[in-house]
């Protein structure tokens, strides 16, 4: 047991982890609480985003609410920046890092850096400072703003803020977590002086009799012979990776065949194809939103779909929902790009891999079509390996030395 404080501070709560980042700091919280004498955890957030938090949670009020309504893309910069410049904000997390007084404060995905670090040098505290990092923000960000049309000078002033503020921490970290050895390198150039790379895990799915029941009910009622499931929030990167890959037209599809869109992904797609011509009408007759699901559900679905789409074609990082569908056991269609850090997994049975569209529509009709394929004892050993059990393990001997 290290003997010492940690702080774990987030741009968003934890307390009913659903999308990746989230999972990835839960996981975290918990692995740390088995080798620290105390671990806190706080996120800054604006609480018409997220409805379950904890009351150690600070959230943003006014002003500050309403900058990130405009601005949902940069919430994460405008959350970060309230640390210091948001009077209410500030007073919270002062009094939090005057009570708690931890040594080591580990800092998730740059962005609350970008207020913490003046809050830190008011106060004069100097405690280890961990950057975990999912992503390298920067070029991650500037692939988003992109995707959503921001002018040049906006996403430049945006994406160079990012980079300033990335490097400065890279290079005052104690200790860089990475998700993969590109990051590591990038973290590297940037000026980290110790990096570790701990990537993307996922817990054990355990479904459950009455989460898998209810789709098979679902499957009758709705007439659906086969399930495909695309699990995904409403992050940029997934519902383009959707539409590059997949795309609207999905009559390669068959008839009783549906492609369930589970999780906030399903908002973006009933939010912008709502036409009536003939490719609107067949994709909602190939596609059904079934929108956020509670775990049991989400761990059912799972559990019985009959393909799994990683249509990932951008980002930074590795994919968590990659790991997901690698312990699943199930057939995978998946981009090549979604399998960076895992590539030793691909060779898995019941893995799909193609890089264009029509290849991936392929894939899809393919694995469809292909019988189930067993496991051996031996992958399933491998397999096993993409659980925060061992993705969390490198970190442990990292920390030690702080």
């Amino acid at each position: 047991m290290i003997n010492k404080k940690i702080l774990l501070v987030s741009t968003y709560p934890i307390k009913n982890p659903q999308h990746g980042g989230q999972k990835r700091v839960d996981a975290l919280v918990k692995f740390y609480k088995t080798i620290f004498k105390e671990v806190r955890f706080v996120a800054i957030f604006h609480r018409g985003h997220y409805q379950d938090y904890s009351n150690e949670d600070i959230y943003l009020k006014g002003e500050y609410c309403k900058k990130m309504e405009e601005a949902p893309f940069t919430g994460d910069v405008i959350a970060g920046e309230a640390i210091a410049d948001d009077p209410a904000t500030k007073a919270a997390f002062k009094k939090l890092l005057l009570d708690y007084k931890p040594d080591i404060i580990e800092i998730e995905q740059t962005f609350p850096f970008f207020g913490l670090k003046t809050l830190l040098k008011e106060l004069g505290s100097n405690p280890k400072i961990i950057l975990s990092s999912h992503n390298v923000e920067g070029p991650m960000k500037d692939e988003i703003l992109e995707g959503m049309n921001v002018d040049v000078a906006t996403r430049k002033s945006i994406v160079d803020s990012i980079n300033r503020v990335e490097k400065d921490l890279s290079q005052i970290s104690d200790l860089t977590i990475a998700v993969t050895p590109s990051d590591a390198e990038q973290h590297a150039k940037l000026g980290a002086r110790k990096v570790v790379v701990a990537p993307n895990g996922i817990a054990p799915l355990k479904p459950t009799e009455a989460g898998k029941s209810f789709w098979e009910e679902y499957k009758k009622t709705h007439g659906i012979k086969k399930i495909v499931a695309f699990v995904a929030s409403a992050h940029p990167p997934n519902w383009h990776g959707f539409l590059k890959m997949v795309s609207t037209a999905v009559g390669f599809v068959p008839p009783d065949t549906k492609i369930l869109l589970a999780g906030s992904i399903a908002d973006y797609f009933k939010d912008n194809i709502q036409g009536s011509d003939p490719e609107s009408a067949t994709f909602w007759n190939r596609v059904i939103p079934v929108g956020r699901l509670s775990e049991e559900r989400l761990v059912g679905l799972i559990a019985i779909t009959d393909v799994l789409l990683l249509p990932v074609i951008e980002g930074g990082g590795s994919n968590l929902k990659t790991a997901e569908a690698i312990v699943s056991g199930r057939k995978v269609v998946a981009t090549s790009f979604a399998f960076r850090s895992f590539e030793k997994y691909q060779k898995l049975p019941n893995i799909f891999i193609a890089d264009t569209q029509k290849a991936f529509q392929a894939a899809i009709a393919d694995a469809l079509n292909a019988p189930y394929a067993k496991r051996t004892p031996a992958q399933e050993t491998l397999a096993e390996k993409v659980t925060w059990k061992y993705a969390l393990q490198p970190i442990e001997e990292a920390i030690k030395s702080l």
